[in-house]
């Protein structure tokens, strides 16, 4: 089971707090997830998706967020520039709560449904992806500048047009979103 919830981590607010939870939020949740029986992790409950649906869900949702923030920052201008700096992580997740309540869905990021070797070595592949995609997060979250993470703003697909800041805080607050409704259904 998870020994962290977003509870646990929804007072961050600056980058080093981010960055500073990230070994301990991975270690976390590879272990959880490595920690579900074969059976199980392939398994799609009544409702919602396996935990390797799960998996490969926020695998597919980090990545476009690990590329942007290693990208040069000039093609965001795109996307505007923050002006307020008062910066509210937690609002930012209200309203992803509120958007997803009224039916937003994951789009372009559901898992699509291929046929696989349902083996420990294709779990522990998909679980491998997850780890790698969320090192790539850390590496180029590392790279940013304090001020820039709350200026220059991101596209999210349900939310709009977010801080960096906020979309790097929403992609912890993700993780956990799907992983503690994964543990839910085991229990």
């Amino acid at each position: 089971m998870l020994n962290l919830h977003y509870s646990d981590i929804q007072n961050l607010n600056s980058k080093k707090e981010i960055l500073d939870s990230i070994p301990k939020i991975k270690k976390v949740i590879l272990n959880f997830y490595n920690s579900i029986s074969l059976e199980v992790f392939f398994t799609t409950p009544e409702k919602g998706w396996s935990p390797k649906k799960n998996v490969e869900h926020l695998s597919k949702a980090i990545l476009p967020v690990a590329i942007g923030l290693s990208a040069p920052k000039f093609p965001l201008l795109i996307f505007g520039k923050n002006s307020d700096k008062n910066i509210n992580l937690n609002k930012t997740i209200n309203l992803y709560k509120e958007k997803v309540g009224a039916g937003s869905q994951a789009g372009i990021f559901e898992p699509i449904e291929i046929f696989i070797t349902k083996t420990e070595e294709e779990k522990k592949k998909i679980i491998r992806d997850l780890e790698k995609k969320l090192n790539s997060f850390e590496s180029a979250l590392s790279k940013w500048s304090e001020e820039d993470l709350s200026e220059y703003k991101m596209p999210h697909p349900i939310l709009g047009n977010i801080t960096v800041l906020e979309m790097a805080f929403f992609t912890l607050y993700h993780l956990f979103h799907h992983s503690e409704k994964v543990e839910d259904r085991l229990k």
